[in-house]
């Protein structure tokens, strides 16, 4: 149900690849279809070295890749200050401009993982917003899981400061 009137429904019942398969022929109805005749191919930090990620060695990994068929070159988790803080650490003195300039030479599109949706108590947006943070009717913090040895908590997507907050990051 909605809180307020508008949304739509998908509802399907059957065997999975059935009903998979009506929900994406809605979707290519609803969106439109996708005009890309092959899906890129990524090359994803994560898998070389999980959050162990430097400008330095990650300049070393694109020259290692050298003509190989990678067309987007993807900065997964490790590269931000904290989950919720997305700038650039210290392990990138250039920043993610430079890193991107680098990636963009190769004629590859330079790919960031984020997740602008959580925070962490240890994050900059959760001591210096508390407001920004997603409470239940109590007043009490939502959890929104647990990961990188901390709480996350979510973002209150309803707060216009949240908002304006996520348009300017992305």
């Amino acid at each position: 149900r909605y809180e307020s009137d508008g949304g739509e429904w998908f509802t399907a019942k059957g065997e999975e690849q059935e009903v998979f398969a009506q929900y994406a022929t809605a979707l290519g109805e609803h969106f439109g279809k996708n005009k890309a005749t092959t899906p890129p191919t990524v090359w994803c930090s994560w898998y070389s070295f999980y959050t162990h990620i430097s400008e330095k060695n990650l300049i070393q990994a694109l020259d290692d890749l050298g003509d190989l068929p990678f067309d987007v070159f993807q900065v997964d988790d490790g590269w931000q200050r904290a989950i919720g803080d997305w700038i650039p650490n210290e392990k990138f003195p250039g920043g993610m401009d430079k890193l991107s300039a680098q990636i963009r030479r190769t004629r590859r599109t330079p790919g960031i993982w984020l997740a602008p949706l959580i925070v962490v108590p240890s994050s900059n947006i959760y001591r210096q917003h508390p407001n920004w943070l997603l409470h239940d009717k109590k007043g009490k913090l939502v959890s929104a899981g647990f990961n990188w040895n901390e709480p996350l908590y979510a973002l209150d997507t309803t707060n216009p400061e949240v908002l304006e907050w996520l348009s300017a990051l992305m």
